[in-house]
């Protein structure tokens, strides 16, 4: 399979046409199905020029952190836009420290919604997508 950036966010050829306002929800299988390694190391190059190009949008502040007693659980929200795709994306993550996980329900997601209309377009399982992402940084780095 080969993704392009564009791709990356767009819906399958099945969730297009009148099905296209519906939410379309990834979950980890579909990610493990979806993602290759050599696509993903090729989009965070992509992405990264875009970055240089000034073609993405951080929000301010970057990151949002809800922790404290009692909860267990950490929480954290970022929130990005990549003008050249259009996209915006949402990434909420929830941890314990010390204990990462694929089985069980999924502790990171990606909410993607379309920048023109403000629709919420996917909400995609991250769990693999962000290992493959951490790589990918490392794979561009080293070339």
């Amino acid at each position: 399979m080969s993704l392009s950036l564009q791709q990356s966010v767009s819906p399958p050829a099945a969730a297009t046409g009148a099905a296209k306002s519906r939410l379309l929800y990834l979950s980890l299988k579909d990610t493990l199905d979806l993602l290759d390694p050599a696509d993903v190391v090729r989009i965070a190059e992509e992405t990264l020029l875009a970055h240089d190009a000034g073609a993405v949008i951080w929000s301010s502040p970057r990151m949002l952190t809800l922790e404290g007693e009692p909860l267990q659980a950490r929480f954290r929200a970022k929130l990005c836009a990549v003008t050249r795709l259009p996209a915006v994306g949402f990434r909420v993550v929830s941890s314990i420290p010390g204990s990462e996980r694929l089985e069980g329900g999924p502790t990171r997601l990606e909410l993607l919604s379309d920048p023109e209309t403000g629709e919420f377009r996917a909400i995609v399982d991250e769990r693999w997508s962000f290992g493959l992402r951490t790589g990918a940084g490392a794979a561009v780095a080293i070339k």
